[in-house]
């Protein structure tokens, strides 16, 4: 088994910004001839998959900013809401999703509890970097740039990861007990952002901070929006038998679609021939 995760430790890190202007460099903007092609919006940072989120104390005052992104829960509530099964968990770990599967009803976005989600509405040009870039209209997250994966499964370095002058940032495998990820994760103290919530987040924060990362960052959970269990039979029972049907159905008219041309160019072309034959009796 892998299970890939990121450590990132907030005491060495010093809020430079190089992991987002690396990742927006990857993974947001586009290039051709020899230009490079910004998304048409105020702030491209907003869309960067590592983003700056700002932690508060009891009264309402920021005590931390935190550079963090997808959390890569090994029970996401993205993944759970998804009715077309577009948002997914890769055999290594990653929640990734399927734009193809994807019918862009946003679900995920307001699943997500730590607000990791983005949708890019404006389309733009260029051409991006590779297939998991940003795409307008799909919603958008971290995907531990998954496009660096190698063909021999060995581990890649994200661009965050890759930026990072203080090696504030680690990725790794944490079913590899000689990983470096699990010395760090089991020799210094960490937080993870609500944990409360059992969605088990894959991303942690080393500090010495008393830091309450359950605050970060402010967004109801899907609980107070829409009730797991509820959904879970309304996907299971009502929206796959939906998707199957609709799918089958289209399969079907697809097929008498085909049947239906091949009969009228047949009888097309009896009509030729029989008046191709007249003009010869004639």
């Amino acid at each position: 088994m892998t299970r890939l995760a990121m450590v990132i430790d907030l005491n060495k890190c010093v809020r430079c910004y190089a992991c987002v202007y690396a990742c927006i460099r990857e993974n947001i903007l586009r290039y051709g001839d020899g230009k490079i092609f910004y998304p048409p919006v105020e702030n491209v940072i907003y869309y960067s998959r590592t983003r700056p989120f700002s932690v508060y104390d009891d009264n309402g005052n920021a005590i931390e900013t935190v550079l963090a992104q997808c959390e890569h829960c090994e029970d996401p509530p993205c993944v759970e809401v998804c009715p077309t099964g577009a948002s997914y968990i890769s055999k290594d770990g990653v929640v990734l999703l399927d734009s193809n599967k994807c019918i862009q009803c946003g679900l995920c976005i307001v699943a997500c509890p730590y607000g990791a989600r983005t949708r890019l509405t404006a389309n733009f040009d260029g051409e991006p970097l590779h297939d998991y870039a940003i795409k307008v209209g799909i919603p958008d997250k971290c995907t531990f740039c998954y496009h660096r994966k190698t063909d021999d499964n060995s581990l890649w370095t994200p661009a965050c990861v890759e930026a990072c002058a203080f090696n504030a940032r680690m990725f790794g495998d944490l079913d590899n007990p000689q990983d470096p990820i699990n010395e760090i994760l089991n020799s210094k103290k960490y937080v993870v952002p609500k944990i409360d919530f059992g969605t088990r987040p894959k991303v942690f924060y080393v500090t010495n901070k008393p830091l309450a990362l359950e605050k970060y960052p402010v967004r109801k959970p899907l609980q107070e929006i829409l009730n797991f269990g509820i959904w879970s039979y309304v996907k299971k029972k009502i929206m796959e038998p939906i998707v199957l049907v609709g799918t089958s159905l289209a399969v079907i008219l697809g097929a008498i679609h085909i049947v239906r041309e091949h009969a009228r160019e047949k009888r097309e072309k009896e009509e030729v021939q029989e008046e191709v034959e007249k003009e010869e009796v004639n």
